[in-house]
């Protein structure tokens, strides 16, 4: 059984590499020193940040089309027409050009690069529990998304349960638990992602999925997993941090289970998308979702009167 699950087109969203580059020396003023979220910086901090954000969008993007060419040296097309001939293109719309929240969830991944002994109470981002239950009620939101569409799934603890279940009278120094996407889909059971073709909210894009308009992607989804932050290219493979882990982590997934896709909260970089999507995964844009619930709980311990 196959559930169509319709989404905004990520394609059109992914951020290039040089928005990121652009940005991180506003972004991590002190160096390794840095700490502290936004909201505890001095004013001129924000002012700053801002003020390249505002450059950006009244010069265009001509740096952002030199910045990429470092970034990418083969010659080829991915699966879905993306030409990959060492010039990353500039963005060429306002949604390809990275917002104040995906720069503020770049700077913690930077943070976190450059201290990765420290725990992320230690650089003052934020509890470990706020941080926790914050991703949790991501998590819920994608949830009630794929409940909505009648997508069947096991969360993570009912692949857990089930485990135990088919592991019982197996000694416990040998039981093995594999790895438990956030949602892994029943038996039988895949997505086919439906992408619109303008920018939508997916709830928005749910009230008239059975009009037929999206554009099918080719790649079936048999997990998915859900990450409360900004998708950063920038950010290398390997390191020990939220975006290092991601590429190891989600080739075993597809090694496996198959194909899957990942829901960023903020959106993703171009460069991390193609390479996710050259494993087998597709990286979707999670802004388009009902955020309310979450977006209040951070509003609590990491956003000021101003948001």
């Amino acid at each position: 059984t196959i559930a169509i699950l319709p989404w905004p087109n990520p394609h059109s969203h992914y951020i290039p590499v040089g928005e990121e580059e652009r940005i991180l020396p506003a972004l991590i003023h002190w160096g390794q020193s840095e700490r502290g979220m936004m909201k505890d910086q001095p004013s001129f901090r924000m002012q700053k940040i801002q003020k390249v954000l505002e450059n950006d969008r009244s010069n265009g993007t001509n740096s952002s089309q030199q910045n990429g060419k470092r970034h990418n040296n083969s010659h080829r097309h991915d699966r879905n027409g993306n030409n990959h001939d060492g010039h990353e293109p500039p963005p060429s719309s306002p949604t390809q050009q990275i917002s104040i929240i995906q720069s503020l969830s770049l700077r913690r991944h930077h943070l976190k690069l450059l201290n990765p002994r420290l725990s992320m109470t230690a650089l003052r981002l934020g509890d470990v529990d706020d941080i926790r239950d914050a991703a949790a009620l991501f998590e819920d939101c994608v949830d009630a998304y794929l409940r909505r569409h009648e997508v069947r799934f096991w969360s993570e603890e009912d692949q857990r349960e089930k485990f135990e279940r088919s592991a019982r009278g197996v000694p416990h120094h040998m039981r093995k638990q594999p790895p438990t996407p956030d949602f892994m889909m029943k038996e039988g059971h895949s997505v086919e992602l439906s992408f619109t073709t303008t920018a939508r909210r997916a709830s928005d894009c749910a009230e008239d999925d059975s009009s037929g308009g999206g554009i099918a992607h080719p790649m079936p989804i048999h997990w998915i997993e859900a990450k409360m932050f900004y998708g950063a290219s920038t950010v290398p493979s390997g390191t020990p941090n939220a975006v290092g882990c991601i590429l190891p982590k989600v080739k075993d997934y597809v090694r496996l289970y198959g194909t899957g896709a990942i829901v960023f909260m903020y959106g993703c970089g171009r460069q991390l998308a193609e390479q996710l999507l050259e494993v087998g995964v597709v990286a979707l844009d999670g802004r388009g979702l009902d955020l309310d619930r979450v977006e209040k709980h951070q509003r609590r311990w990491c956003g000021d009167s101003w948001g």
